[in-house]
Protein backbone atom coordinates (compact mmCIF):
# COMPACT_ATOMS: atom_id res chain seq x y z
CA UNK A 1 0.00 0.00 0.00
CA UNK A 2 1.47 2.88 -0.72
CA UNK A 3 1.68 6.23 1.40
CA UNK A 4 -0.98 9.05 1.02
CA UNK A 5 -1.52 12.39 2.05
CA UNK A 6 -4.71 13.00 3.87
CA UNK A 7 -5.75 16.43 5.24
CA UNK A 8 -6.83 16.88 8.69
CA UNK A 9 -10.31 17.47 7.69
CA UNK A 10 -10.74 14.28 5.66
CA UNK A 11 -8.99 12.20 8.77
CA UNK A 12 -11.45 13.80 10.85
CA UNK A 13 -14.64 13.06 8.89
CA UNK A 14 -13.48 9.20 8.40
CA UNK A 15 -13.04 8.85 12.57
CA UNK A 16 -16.32 10.78 13.04
CA UNK A 17 -18.07 8.58 10.65
CA UNK A 18 -16.77 5.13 12.18
CA UNK A 19 -17.42 6.45 15.71
CA UNK A 20 -21.36 7.11 14.57
CA UNK A 21 -21.69 3.81 13.05
CA UNK A 22 -20.41 2.03 15.89
CA UNK A 23 -22.95 4.05 17.88
CA UNK A 24 -25.52 3.36 15.72
CA UNK A 25 -24.88 -0.19 16.09
CA UNK A 26 -24.91 -0.37 19.40
CA UNK A 27 -28.57 1.99 19.34
CA UNK A 28 -29.70 -0.69 17.95
CA UNK A 29 -28.13 -3.83 19.39
CA UNK A 30 -29.53 -2.47 23.00
CA UNK A 31 -33.05 -0.89 21.52
CA UNK A 32 -32.32 2.26 22.87
CA UNK A 33 -32.65 5.86 20.88
CA UNK A 34 -30.33 8.33 20.25
CA UNK A 35 -32.36 10.64 23.33
CA UNK A 36 -31.47 7.83 26.17
CA UNK A 37 -28.10 6.89 24.75
CA UNK A 38 -27.35 11.28 24.57
CA UNK A 39 -28.32 11.59 27.95
CA UNK A 40 -26.74 8.68 29.86
CA UNK A 41 -23.45 9.84 28.05
CA UNK A 42 -23.90 13.45 29.41
CA UNK A 43 -24.72 12.00 32.94
CA UNK A 44 -21.66 9.72 33.02
CA UNK A 45 -19.43 12.84 31.98
CA UNK A 46 -20.75 14.90 34.64
CA UNK A 47 -21.17 12.58 37.63
CA UNK A 48 -19.47 9.24 36.49
CA UNK A 49 -20.18 6.07 36.78
CA UNK A 50 -22.64 7.18 40.30
CA UNK A 51 -24.32 9.32 38.18
CA UNK A 52 -25.88 6.23 36.15
CA UNK A 53 -27.13 4.51 39.23
CA UNK A 54 -30.99 4.16 38.72
CA UNK A 55 -33.35 6.61 39.65
CA UNK A 56 -36.74 6.36 42.39
CA UNK A 57 -39.42 5.77 39.43
CA UNK A 58 -42.56 7.55 40.19
CA UNK A 59 -45.94 6.91 39.36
Amino acid sequence: MSKRSHSSEFKFEVIMSTIMKVIQRRMFKYQINNTTLSRWMETFETDGISGLKEAAVFD
